[in-house]
C-alpha cells in the first residue's frame, strides 16, 4: 500500500473542493496512491496563519464531508490554530476526531510547542492517544 502522508486541499469555502478533490483522486490513479492524508488548506479570511475559530469549524465540516464520502481514500488532520481558546480546540477535538471522522491534528507555527499554554490541549490529545502534526520552526 502506497500512502500519502501530507497532501493540502486548496479551497475556498466548498465551491472549489469538487474540482480539487477530482484533481487529487485523478492524481493518486495515475501516480498508485492508495491513500492520502489530507490537511485542509483553505484561503481564510485574515492572514493565512490567524485562522479563526469560524474559519476552522467550516473547514472542519468540509473535511468531515470528504472524509464520510471517501473513507478508503483519505485520512485526515484537522488544523487548529493553538491561539484560540483550548476550550475551542479541546471541543473540536472532541467533536470531529474523538467522536467524528478525523483522524489527528494539525498546529501550526502560532505557538512554540513547549509553550505552558499548549498542556490542556496536550492533555486532551493524549488521552485519546491523537496523532499530531507540528510545524515546529522557529520565526
Amino acid at each position: 500500500m502506497i500512502i500519502d502522508s501530507h497532501t493540502h486541499l486548496i479551497f475556498r469555502k466548498s465551491d472549489a473542493l469538487n474540482s480539487e478533490l477530482k484533481k487529487l483522486l485523478e492524481v493518486m490513479e495515475r501516480t498508485s496512491v492508495d491513500k492520502a492524508c489530507i490537511v485542509p488548506f483553505p484561503e481564510p479570511e485574515g492572514k493565512y496563519f490567524f485562522w479563526k475559530e469560524n474559519e476552522i469549524v467550516d473547514t472542519a465540516k468540509i473535511l468531515a464531508n470528504v472524509i464520510s464520502e471517501y473513507p478508503n481514500k483519505f485520512f485526515s488532520l484537522l488544523w487548529l490554530n493553538p491561539v484560540l481558546p483550548n476550550e475551542f480546540s479541546i471541543k473540536m477535538v472532541e467533536k470531529y476526531i474523538v467522536n467524528g471522522p478525523i483522524d489527528g491534528v494539525k498546529l501550526h507555527i502560532q505557538m512554540n510547542a513547549r509553550d505552558i499554554c499548549m498542556e490542556p490541549l496536550a492533555e486532551v490529545l493524549q488521552k485519546y492517544d491523537i496523532p499530531v502534526l507540528f510545524h515546529a520552526w522557529y520565526k
